[in-house]
């Protein structure tokens, strides 16, 4: 296949035998000499077959069959891609609100799940809003991948880091004093998750 030009061509490759066993796989030398070749025994003989050979119902079985090669290798890569990112943010939009479940579209077209028991009570959705969730699971089922989105992880993951967190002070070593940023009261503390101590230089 010459992916430029769109060209294809098909070889049918035999072994040069001196008793063929196969005829698919196998040529006899005298056969392939007989037009005046020069082929030895244990060498390929590659003849070239044209489309027209195949006749109309052949040829229509030989592009479902690469069609049906196309998308498994399509769904392969659509699995391998969304494997390495569970537990990740993802954005995409609304194709279709359904009662159980919601579709959803990411930038290449590729349909998510996003059931029920996923999303937050009360949420309703359109056709084209924008969602944001959490890339839950990824399973392949009957060789299609299926690609669970999780709203409820989202909250849950957005609540635990609202919560007030206990902070020491850089400028009072005293165990005693603490200073607790919350983020319900509007102030801006700059936390780091690795470590509990406050950078801010002026006093607190």
């Amino acid at each position: 296949v010459n992916p430029d030009k769109g060209d294809c061509e098909i070889y049918w490759n035999r072994e040069v035998v001196e008793e063929v066993e196969d005829p698919n796989t196998q040529i006899s030398i005298e056969e392939v000499n007989a037009d005046g070749d020069d082929y030895e025994i244990g060498e390929t003989f590659a003849k070239r077959i044209e489309m027209k050979d195949f006749g109309r119902r052949g040829i229509l079985n030989i592009r479902q069959n690469l069609q049906g090669r196309i998308m498994d290798l399509e769904k392969a890569n659509l699995y391998n891609k969304y494997k390495e990112k569970v537990g990740q943010l993802f954005s995409g939009e609304v194709h279709q609100p359904w009662s159980k479940e919601v579709i959803i579209l990411d930038e290449d077209g590729n349909e998510l799940k996003l059931p029920k028991a996923e999303q937050i009570p009360g949420e309703h959705f359109k056709k084209g809003d924008s969602v944001k969730a959490i890339i839950k699971s990824v399973e392949m089922k009957n060789t299609t991948p299926v690609i669970t989105l999780s709203r409820v992880t989202l909250t849950s993951s957005l609540q635990n880091f609202s919560k007030p967190r206990c902070l020491r002070s850089t400028t009072d070593s005293s165990p005693s004093k603490r200073l607790y940023a919350s983020r319900d009261r509007g102030q801006r503390w700059p936390w780091s998750p690795m470590t509990t101590e406050l950078t801010r230089s002026e006093p607190a």
